[in-house]
Parts: C-alpha cells; structure tokens; sequence
C-alpha cells in the first residue's frame, strides 16, 4: 500500500524517486517535508534533503550544488588531492581559486564545485588540453601503452574504452570485484575494458 506524504502527482515511492536523483536513503522515508538522511552517489557523501524539495527540481547534495559551507582545511585537502596547492584563502565553492599545478606547475584557477559535482572538470587545464590532444593523435580505438596510478600496473587501454567509463587497469578492475563479492557475495563484476582470454597488445595505425 502506498505510503501518505508522497507527491500527488508522482506514482513512484519515495525511495525510488530519491534513488533517481542519485540518493541513497539511509533511514526509513520521514514524509515530504522532513529532512530524509540519504547518500549521495555521486560524491559519496552524507546529505537530509527532502522529498518535497528534491521533486520541485532541487539538488539533493548541498556539497555538489555548492551551498554547504565547507571548512578551508578540508577544502584545500579536495584541491591537493587533485593535485592542486591553493595560493590564496579559500573563498567558497563558487569563486575561482588561484591554485598551482603539483605535476606541471601552471597556475590555475578552477572552482572548488567543478571538482565536485556531477559533472567534474579536469583540476588543470592545460593538463588535460595535453592529454587529449595526445589521445587525439594515437586515436581512440588503439591499445595505449600507460602506467596504473593505481596499482603500479602496465596497461594497454584505448582512449575510446576510457570515454565509455570503463576501467583502464584490469588488475584494479578485478581487485574492486573481489572486494564487492566480499561485503555482498550476489553483487555482479563490473565492467570491464576486455575479457581476461585477451590480452592487451598494441596495434599498429594503419
């Protein structure tokens, strides 16, 4: 039976319409107006959004909208784990923050949110103008030779592959399946770039 609270003009329960805003409900449903502790899956943290507001078109996540105060500490920890050194105070989530690039040393100035939210930019643009027009020059379809920031690992993904989200380190890849089945034995593997028969090997341009 449905449950009273729910909005007139939605069929779905409570926690499906949560889940479809990319929230995972920690508690049983308070009603429409409450706040609802949930998961955001996007960035993994904790948010009380409610119903009412998340079905008018409100971000559930106050992190990644940028309307939650963050401390400066933790704020400069996001940017360095970027690879980013802050050069001024923070100012917040929507203001430029001048920072420099820890692996090719230009000064940017990339906003804390957009490193964040559902759609995340790259921490260092010239970084990534560098990566991509390398990628464009190998091309998206052929094995690319790299070094897993992960594990350690040689591996040969394509660049096509990666835009596709796939996992770039089959090694990495198996790890995270393994430690899955162990918190929940029924969960499936996840994706990944090829199967195990097919060994990675470069391809040379035709």
């Amino acid at each position: 039976m449905a449950r009273t609270g729910r909005p007139r003009k939605d069929p779905r329960e409570p926690e499906d319409i949560m889940r479809a805003a990319g929230l995972e409900p920690l508690e049983p449903y308070p009603g429409i107006a409450a706040p609802w502790r949930c998961r955001h899956t996007v960035c993994g943290r904790e948010v009380t959004p409610r119903l009412g507001n998340v079905t008018t078109g409100q971000g559930g996540c106050v992190y990644c909208s940028g309307r939650a105060r963050i401390d400066p500490e933790a704020a400069a920890g996001v940017m360095r784990a970027a690879g980013l050194e802050p050069l001024e105070p923070y100012a917040g989530t929507a203001f430029p923050w001048k920072s420099r690039c820890t692996k090719c040393g230009a000064i940017v100035s990339p906003r804390l949110g957009s490193l964040t939210g559902r759609s995340r930019r790259p921490s260092c643009k010239p970084c990534s103008d560098r990566a991509t027009g390398a990628a464009q020059r190998h091309g998206v379809k052929y094995p690319w030779r790299c070094l897993c920031h992960g594990c350690g690992t040689i591996t040969s993904p394509t660049f096509g592959s990666i835009l596709a989200g796939q996992s770039g380190c089959r090694r990495c890849a198996d790890l995270r399946a393994a430690a899955a089945r162990r918190e929940d034995p029924s969960a499936p593997p996840p994706p990944c770039a090829r199967p195990a028969s097919s060994p990675w090997s470069p391809t040379p341009r035709p």
